[in-house]
């Protein structure tokens, strides 16, 4: 049975389909871990060289942002589902190879993320953290695709 479930999060409300797909397959007392990656920066050269603005010091209070949207998030879904354990890690780097590191530290048993159904260049510009965390991960993954689209596929 698949009681520890971690959930790629993004903050931006499009993962609470995940979200409520995987609540509806966790038995009571099971766990949810929502996981928000946190891209690095590009390498940033000190401003006062350059005569650019300071970067880094609105980075510190963005990741503070993070970290209260995200227990905002999690509050919100744990108050929804009481019968669930619902925690929140926030990660920093790359969305793929984070959440496969969080999906192995955490010892889940699977593995829930959104997909926005990017297509072509975007695809290409962008990647697709669903496709990485599908290809790479040892647990199964669940894709929760948009509403609009109808369809929720699983990679086992």
């Amino acid at each position: 049975m698949l009681r520890k479930w971690l959930i790629a999060h993004d903050l931006d409300g499009s993962a609470d389909e995940a979200v409520s797909v995987v609540a509806g397959l966790v038995p009571a007392g099971g766990v949810v871990v929502l996981c928000t990656v946190v891209p690095p920066l590009p390498l940033v050269i000190s401003p006062d060289i350059m005569g650019l603005p300071d970067v880094n010091a609105d980075l510190g209070a963005d990741i503070e942002g993070a970290r209260a949207a995200l227990e905002e998030r999690r509050a919100a879904l744990a108050a929804r589902w009481p019968q669930l354990v619902v925690e929140a890690r926030l990660l920093r780097g790359a969305p793929g190879p984070c959440l496969i590191d969080a999906a192995e530290r955490e010892a889940v048993d699977a593995i829930a993320v959104g997909s926005r159904n990017r297509r072509g260049l975007s695809r290409a510009l962008l990647g697709s953290v669903a496709g990485y965390v599908s290809q790479h991960a040892r647990k199964p993954v669940l894709i929760v695709h948009p509403a609009e689209h109808r369809g929720i596929a699983a990679v086992m």
